[in-house]
């Protein structure tokens, strides 16, 4: 207790400054924290910050208690410091003003415990309450807080004057006590430090995403066909190669597109060698997300860990689900509506690598892959204007089988010609699906019929 006391005397306007600009920048940091995460929650669910957010509010919580330590140390120093005045009462006798005189003297000094033995020479039945009250908050400063106690008592002192003054609620915890001035420093820098990272993260979530730079130096380089495979390890480029080859005949094939579709060498293949790389090489990356293509750059990012994560089949699916995206790019443009861009390319995907296998399609499609559809689709009024990157993450799957249930529809039961005459429709229609659709399919005029088709096809449970 003397500890924190003596800090308070020696710095008093500094504690209560100190204790104020805590509160402050606690509640603002908490209030500021809370309306920047529900933005970020908002904008960028895939994120999953909600462990960094608790940890900033519980900090915020031990910054403010922390700061309120630093008042309350403030008060009680004050209240303890307005010194009584016995000296000044009547009825005393010499040698009892004299003394009083004395101990208001030493109390000034911060001779704490000379106060109380020079009172201790007045009879206790000259004393009064103003001689008790010195002596307990004198008692009090110097560390004797029972002494204090029984002085402030005599001296009729309120119990909650005498529980301030003493500060009875801390009594047993002399070392944090001791303490109490580096600990709440400490919480509140480590609290603003905490709030100033979450402030860079928060804004760099919310900020455009930045270009790359990819740097092709960091790569070897082999130039085969069509290709130029940026790559480390060359037992991967020697198996992923050949399958990039396959998955874009097969692709071209579908759309129709000529096999010189590509000039030598102008289709990049980046194969990064683990998760690490292509999380700071790839020009997007939410959590989900395993490989991805930049089709106006006609390049694709993959990472070894894709390879082997799911078996060779997941490998090859994922491969022409890219390649089919840069594919595609080059047949009708940039494709506005997600779900038919990640739909069609998925198509491309598993048709690939299921045929590929030797994997009986419909088969493996309706038990092992639309199944997920059903009770979970989507509304489809949120689903045709849905960028996945938005969604929060268990819903992505969801969009992605949803899509691709759509394009296999309008391919397997109404055929690849008029499919293909739908694209070159909507990319000629500027990104209206409902005129393309009524151009293309005399039964479905717009969206709106397409969802109710696709609801036969795939029935809720």
């Amino acid at each position: 207790m003397r500890g924190v006391f003596s800090a308070a005397l020696v710095r008093p306007r500094a504690a209560a400054v100190a204790g104020r600009a805590l509160s402050l920048g606690a509640l603002a940091g908490a209030i500021g924290g809370a309306s920047m995460a529900a933005v970020v929650a908002r904008r960028r669910p895939d994120l999953g910050m909600g462990p960094f957010f608790a940890g900033l509010a519980f900090l915020g919580v031990l910054a403010l208690l922390s700061a309120r330590w630093f008042l309350f140390a403030h008060r009680a120093v004050a209240r303890l410091g307005r010194r009584p005045e016995p000296s000044e009462g009547e009825g005393l006798s010499q040698a009892a003003r004299h003394a009083c005189l004395a101990a208001e003297e030493a109390f000034d000094r911060g001779g704490f415990s000379r106060v109380a033995e020079l009172l201790g020479r007045v009879p206790e039945r000259e004393r009064s309450p103003a001689m008790w009250s010195l002596e307990g908050r004198a008692l009090a400063l110097a560390g004797d807080p029972l002494g204090a106690d029984g002085a402030l008592e005599r001296g009729a002192a309120s119990r909650a004057e005498r529980d301030v003054l003493l500060w009875r609620g801390l009594q047993g915890f002399p070392d944090r006590i001791r303490r109490l001035p580096a600990m709440a420093l400490a919480s509140g820098a480590l609290f603003l430090a905490c709030l100033g990272g979450f402030v860079h993260v928060s804004c760099s979530a919310l900020a455009p995403d930045a270009p790359q730079g990819f740097d092709e130096s960091a790569f070897r380089a082999s130039r085969q066909g069509a290709f130029t495979f940026y790559y480390h390890d060359a037992a991967f480029l020697g198996w992923a190669a050949p399958l990039a080859q396959a998955a874009l005949d097969h692709d071209l094939a579908f759309l129709g597109l000529p096999a010189g579709a590509f000039a030598p060498g102008s289709l990049r293949v980046y194969l990064c060698a683990d998760r690490a790389e292509y999380r700071r090489r790839a020009p997007y990356d939410p959590p989900w997300e395993s490989a991805c293509a930049d089709p106006p750059r006609a390049a694709v990012y993959v990472h070894a860990f894709a390879a082997a994560h799911g078996g060779r089949a997941a490998f090859e699916v994922t491969l022409a689900h890219e390649i089919g995206h840069v594919c595609l790019y080059r047949l009708v443009g940039s494709l506005p509506d997600d779900w038919l861009n990640e739909g069609t390319a998925d198509y491309l995907g598993y048709s690939f690598g299921l045929d590929r296998e030797g994997v009986p399609r419909e088969a493996w499609l309706q038990e092992r892959y639309f199944q997920g559809l059903r009770g979970r689709a989507l509304p489809f009024g949120r689903f045709f204007t849905q960028d996945p990157h938005a969604l929060p993450s268990n819903e992505v799957a969801t969009f992605y089988r949803q899509g691709f249930s759509v394009v296999y529809m309008l391919v397997e039961d109404y055929g690849r010609g008029p499919f293909l005459a739908f694209l070159r429709a909507y990319a000629r229609d500027g990104g209206d699906a409902d005129r393309a659709l009524a151009s293309t399919y005399p039964t479905i005029p717009d969206t709106a019929a397409l969802a109710a088709v696709w609801g036969v096809f795939y029935p809720g449970p």
